[in-house]
């Protein structure tokens, strides 16, 4: 009897553990995050589907359903997903709402002049691209937990903190892959990589577009054509979003190659291993289109 006793004495902190909120989550690189802030508590739902454009995404019937029953959202902001504006204050009600774009502790990257398709502002949203806002954002998203969830706060605390020690060993493992290509020039499709540019001290030359939805003009082609001759360029990196044709004719009767880089990791499966895997295949991407 003193046996059983002490046995449900020894569990109990684990059963009277409070059950987490229902958390949702617009992109599968900050899904991984909140999933890996969660750890064994519970795991997020991911908003969009994979291959989903986050710029012009169609709100299905489920989704708003998803929204209604949030108990915590956590988007990257209206500069990446204008059309979630509305439906989060129309659905979430008394959610907590965590916003990635308007948190401190980072520095943004602003976005050239004219760049105003999708409202994206003056600030480029692909913030997840550099690690070391990814862990400003896991404390964060750790913080919007506790505030919902104060019974498991601790936890997400721990977790996030493990997250950001196992992202800060990824990063200095991409450093030193991609450190013997710095200096080498290259074209983006559009302007969506300076995150990951700037932290691993690799500027993009120029962007064929300055959207994923803008067409660039005659003049722009000619300019990178340009560019791409005045500085040997060797590659263009094209993404999901950008129609591959405005590369080739930049790089037409040229040798210049091109390689896809995908900054949402769409052929990368859910979950809390998604972020780490979706880094390091864009340093390989990186990797296959300057190397020598």
């Amino acid at each position: 009897m003193f046996r059983f006793a002490l046995s449900v004495l020894l569990l109990a902190p684990a059963a009277l553990r409070a059950e987490p909120p229902k958390v949702l989550v617009d992109i599968a690189p900050v899904h991984s995050l909140v999933a890996q802030v969660m750890g064994d508590l519970g795991a997020p739902t991911l908003l969009l589907r994979a291959g989903a454009s986050p710029h012009d995404y169609a709100l299905r019937p489920s989704d708003a359903r998803a929204l209604n029953d949030a108990e915590v959202m956590i988007w990257v902001g209206e500069g990446l997903t204008p059309w979630l504006h509305d439906p989060i204050h129309d659905f979430t009600g008394d959610a907590t709402v965590l916003t990635l774009l308007e948190t401190n502790g980072w520095d943004v990257i602003g976005l050239e002049a004219g760049h105003d398709d999708h409202d994206h502002g003056d600030t480029d949203p692909h913030a997840w691209l550099d690690p070391d806002v990814a862990q400003v954002w896991l404390t964060n998203i750790a913080a919007a937990m506790t505030a919902a969830d104060p019974d498991n706060g601790v936890i997400y605390a721990r977790n996030a903190d493990e997250a950001s020690l196992e992202i800060e060993v990824l990063a200095a493992e991409i450093d030193a892959r991609l450190t013997p290509l710095r200096g080498t020039p290259y074209l983006v499709a559009h302007d969506a990589y300076g995150y990951f540019a700037r932290r691993f001290s690799m500027p993009a030359s120029g962007a064929i577009a300055l959207s994923d939805a803008q067409t660039p003009s005659a003049a722009r082609i000619a300019n990178l054509q340009a560019i791409l001759d005045q500085d040997a360029i060797t590659c263009i990196m094209t993404d999901p979003q950008v129609d591959t044709r405005w590369a080739a004719l930049v790089g037409e009767g040229t040798s210049v190659r091109t390689a896809q880089v995908d900054a949402l990791g769409a052929s990368i499966p859910a979950g809390p291993d998604h972020y780490a895997a979706m880094l390091t295949q864009m340093a390989a991407q990186f990797e296959s289109c300057l190397a020598p």
